[in-house]
């Protein structure tokens, strides 16, 4: 049997980074919109405008930070797959789902989004080459 070789790449890390940071940010927005929300939103049960924004934001921020915790501890190229797709779903996702946010909230997304999608491409080239050699 042959020694399995740990990889590692920054890039990772970053990715955990950046997905605590779009769920972690999300999840503020979202704390402040329902504490401010009109009372009409809390007795109807109505989300309160950019709510679905949020929890989107939220629940791919969780899963960016899961995938690429996933990455630094046991590495697989599928993981780099998902974050790529991750990251430009966040990219795209204000202009596709029409989201009713702030523009500070968009704006986090769309950035945070590329961010993720290049660093994961960028793992995924990385992986490339050295396949190649």
């Amino acid at each position: 049997m042959g020694k399995s070789e740990w990889k590692f790449y920054w890039q990772d890390v970053a990715n955990v980074g950046l997905g605590l940071w779009i769920f972690v940010s999300a999840a503020a927005f979202l704390r402040h919109a329902v504490a401010n929300a009109a009372p009409w939103h809390l007795i109807t049960g109505a989300l309160p405008p950019g709510s679905a924004a949020m929890w989107t934001m939220a629940i791919v921020g969780a899963a960016i930070a899961l995938f690429a915790l996933f990455a630094v501890l046991a590495f697989s190229a599928w993981q780099e797959w998902i974050n790529l797709a991750l990251g430009l779903w966040l990219f795209v996702c204000p202009w596709v789902l029409d989201l009713d946010a702030p523009e500070i909230l968009r704006w986090n997304s769309v950035v945070t989004g590329e961010l993720v999608a290049v660093l994961a491409a960028w793992v995924l080239v990385q992986e490339h080459t050295k396949s190649r050699t």
